[in-house]
Parts: C-alpha cells; structure tokens; sequence
C-alpha cells in the first residue's frame, strides 16, 4: 500500500484514468490526510481535486463541490491557470450531471475555456469542447453540441485516446437521435465500439449503452432496450457508478415506455438475462435493432 504522497497521486491518477471512482475517494481522502499531516498544500489541493472528482461519480454534489473549491482556492493562490480550469470544469460538472443546471454550467465552462486554450493540452481542450457541448445538447442547442462534439472527437482520435474518443461520438449519436437521424445515430455508435474494443473503460461503456437504450427505444426494440439496461446497470453496480442526473431527461421517457410494453416478469427476466452479457454479446445484440431507411 503506498505510503508517500507522490505514489498516493501516481495511484489515483490511474485508478481516475480507468473510473474506479470508490478507489479514487479512498485513495484521495489517504492523500488528504497524510498531506495534512506534512503540511504540504499542493497535494492538500491535488487530495481535494480528485476527492471532488470521484464524488461527481459517486453522485454526492455536497463533497465534490467543497473539495473542488478548496482545491481551486490553492491553484488561483499559486497562479497555476490549467489547474484553475481544470478545477472549474469539474464545478461545471457538478452543476450539469448532478444538479442539472445547464447556466451555471455553461457559465463555469465558458470562465475555464479562455484558460484552457492558453494553458490546457489538446486533450484537455477536447475535454472542456466535450462538456460544453453536453451542456449545449441540454439546453437544445443541437447544431453547436454537434460542432463542439465533433471536434472534440477529431482530438482525442489523433490522440489515440479511444475511451474519450468513444465519450464524444456516443454524444454525436445521441445529438442525431433527438434530431431524429436514426442512421447516423447507429453508425456513430459503431465507431465507438470500434474504440471501445480497443478500449473498453467501464465508464465508456455505460455511456455508449445508455445512448443505446435511448435508440432501441425509438426504434421499439423493447426486448433489446431492457437487456442492454440490465448490462449497463450491471457494470454501474460493479463499479458503485450512479447514471448522472443530466441524462434523466432522456432516458426517463424510454424506461418509462419499456415498462408499459413488457409485462413485469418478462421485463425482469430480460434485465436479468443482460447483466449476464459480455461486451461483445451487448453490442451484437444492440446490431439486431435496425434504423429505418429513409
């Protein structure tokens, strides 16, 4: 178990970067409290950052927004502007997947963005694109949260960074199902499995089926809907993951209709039966539920 401050941050790095977030909230709360206790105040702020992060995914907005503002309190102290950014669009996510407030996400987005062009990566810059563009699908601006979804996809491609790059074209189809292009939508959601083949982060694969479910439902493939809702549900329950409230919009009405057109036992069979499915069974089985043409 390590017992140093900087392999405490190596390890919380790679328990962020592959969504293992309870990991992530005991390892951040261990940083916390052994940097307290060296009265060291850049890993106080980094224990914050990723305690704030890891409580967005464990859908607890209190304790992600205290951490991150005690964390953006020491990145403005020391003028460190990508670390004020980054903190900010965290904020911003507590605001549009918890609290389902699209301004003051949007207004969090926009005071990060002009930082993270300056300062951020390109991946980084792909991030902030990414989120601003959900808050932009949130607020009905389809036209701007494909752009946005778009080019976020085209960075983290040429970053070879297929988990995120699954992210944003999961946004790209859900974008064209709610304007009704139900083609589009299923051929981008192929392209994210291509990626998620190579990658398959749990966090991507929630994602990337929720936009599924969204799709079978349109289509009523109402069998296929609850089996694919059994799988995402059963890597969310693995892992301790809430579906984030900015998704509830979408995804009410879909669950709601699936529990009108199949009888109780044959809905809880199905769900049942998916949490049994692999990867690869999920997305062949999600493949039958064809787009009309036209």
């Amino acid at each position: 178990m390590p017992n140093s401050l900087a392999s405490l941050r190596r390890q919380a790095d790679g328990e962020h970067e592959s969504a293992r977030f309870r990991d992530l909230h005991r390892t951040a709360r261990r940083m916390i409290a052994l940097a307290e206790e060296r009265l060291d105040a850049e890993m106080i702020a980094w224990g914050n950052f990723y305690l704030g992060t890891a409580s967005i995914h464990l859908h607890d907005a209190h304790t992600a927004k205290a951490a991150l503002n005690k964390a953006l309190t020491y990145y403005k102290s020391i003028g460190s502007g990508v670390d004020v950014a980054r903190a900010l669009m965290n904020l911003a996510s507590v605001a549009v997947d918890i609290e389902v407030n699209a301004g003051e996400a949007r207004r969090l987005y926009e005071q990060a963005k002009p930082l993270m062009i300056e300062l951020g990566t390109r991946r980084q810059l792909a991030t902030l694109y990414g989120n601003l563009g959900e808050v932009l699908r949130l607020e009905g601006d389809y036209r701007d949260a494909l752009k946005y979804a778009l080019e976020s996809y085209g960075i983290f491609a040429a970053e070879g960074d297929h988990f995120r790059a699954s992210w944003q074209l999961s946004n790209v189809a859900h974008i064209e199902i709610l304007q009704r292009n139900y083609q589009a939508a299923r051929s981008s959601l192929d392209d994210a499995a291509a990626h998620l083949r190579i990658d398959p982060n749990s966090l991507g694969l929630t994602w990337c089926f929720d936009v599924w479910i969204i799709l079978a439902a349109k289509l009523e493939c109402w069998q296929v809907a609850a089996q694919l809702l059994g799988y995402v549900e059963t890597i969310r329950g693995e892992l301790g993951l809430l579906r984030q409230d900015g998704m509830l919009p979408w995804l009410s009405e879909p669950i709601e209709r699936l529990s009108k057109a199949l009888e109780p036992h044959q809905l809880e069979r199905l769900i049942e039966e998916g949490g049994r499915l692999t990867f690869e069974a999920a997305w062949e089985l999600a493949s039958t539920c064809a787009a009309p043409k036209g």
